[in-house]
């Protein structure tokens, strides 16, 4: 299923609350205006981007002075920078909107997702190139669970809330290279690393990547860009 929308006004205020302090804030496909209008009342400056032209027109009632509403689709936009990033994501497109996010400076995201694909990211059970490229750049928490009965169209499985907070990021390569490494890896993430990688640390050879931890993940990236090659067999 693709875009549900939350009907719960507790579980939108529990988003808000956890944004912290009213500051600049993009949200992520408003929909109906649940979340939209906790923001607004709360004195957040709001910059709302929302896709479908027929609830673009809904929220237009919402008349506000902190509010300015976009009409495009999010994997559109331009990047920028923002205190804080919200939304209810579709499932559908949850993986291309948390890519996206990269792009986007902010200090914390707040954002909903099914459950399954939350799970994913805060503690999975295989590595993968979804969960590192979150984990490098953000502390990651998953916040609570939330029932389907929440949602209208009802949806066959549950949501759950993550927090990313922005980290540091201390390694010497830039994040574009660990993510060009991580796209080779886990393309291949069958084979053992020695069969995907010219230059391989030695205890990590017969490793595939999905039993690698994300230290082990960093140091190879750093290895292939100490040696001025990413290159693969």
């Amino acid at each position: 299923m693709g875009q549900v929308f939350l009907q719960s006004r507790r579980i939108a205020e529990y988003e808000v609350d956890l944004l912290g302090e009213p500051g600049t804030v993009l949200e992520i496909g408003p929909g109906h205006g649940v979340l939209t209008k906790i923001l607004v009342e709360r004195g957040f400056k709001i910059t709302a981007v929302e896709k479908d032209r027929y609830i673009f027109g809904e929220l237009q009632s919402l008349r506000a002075a902190n509010l300015n509403l976009i009409n495009m689709d999010f994997l559109d936009m331009a990047p920028g920078s923002y205190d804080y990033i919200i939304g209810n994501i579709p499932y559908s497109i949850s993986s291309p909107i948390v890519f996206k996010l990269y792009e986007f400076e902010f200090r914390r995201s707040v954002i909903m997702v099914q459950k399954e694909f939350a799970e994913k990211i805060a503690f999975p059970d295989d590595m993968s190139r979804l969960y590192v490229n979150a984990h490098v750049r953000y502390n990651v928490e998953l916040k609570r669970y939330v029932s389907r009965k929440n949602f209208n169209p009802q949806p066959e499985v549950d949501s759950a809330i993550l927090v990313l907070e922005k980290k540091k990021y201390e390694e010497p390569y830039p994040l574009e290279f660990l993510d060009g490494v991580l796209v080779q890896m886990f393309s291949k993430k069958r084979k053992k690393l020695s069969n995907i990688f010219d230059i391989c640390p030695e205890d990590l050879a017969d490793k595939r990547p999905s039993n690698l931890t994300v230290s082990e993940i960093l140091g190879l990236a750093r290895l292939l860009f100490d040696s001025g090659s990413s290159a693969h067999r």
